[in-house]
């Protein structure tokens, strides 16, 4: 995902205060975009989200990525 648009969404979400977001946007936002990688705890298929989804496209990556018939 883009970093721009990612940190956008960071800043505009609502959550509980606990979690200090503005502190964190501030402190840590740059090292997370710099670091991002996925958990790949499995397969990992990467869909561009910045326009539309073919979602055709997406189940037939899943589907090799996971061996599903």
């Amino acid at each position: 995902m883009d970093p721009a648009l990612s940190r956008q969404r960071y800043a505009a979400r609502r959550g509980s205060l606990v979690h200090e977001d503005g502190l964190r946007l501030k402190e840590d936002y740059d090292r997370w975009a710099a670091d991002a990688e996925p958990l790949a705890l499995g397969p990992v298929v990467r869909v561009p989200t910045d326009g539309a989804v073919d979602l055709d496209v997406v189940l037939s990556e899943l589907r090799a990525a996971t061996s599903c018939a």
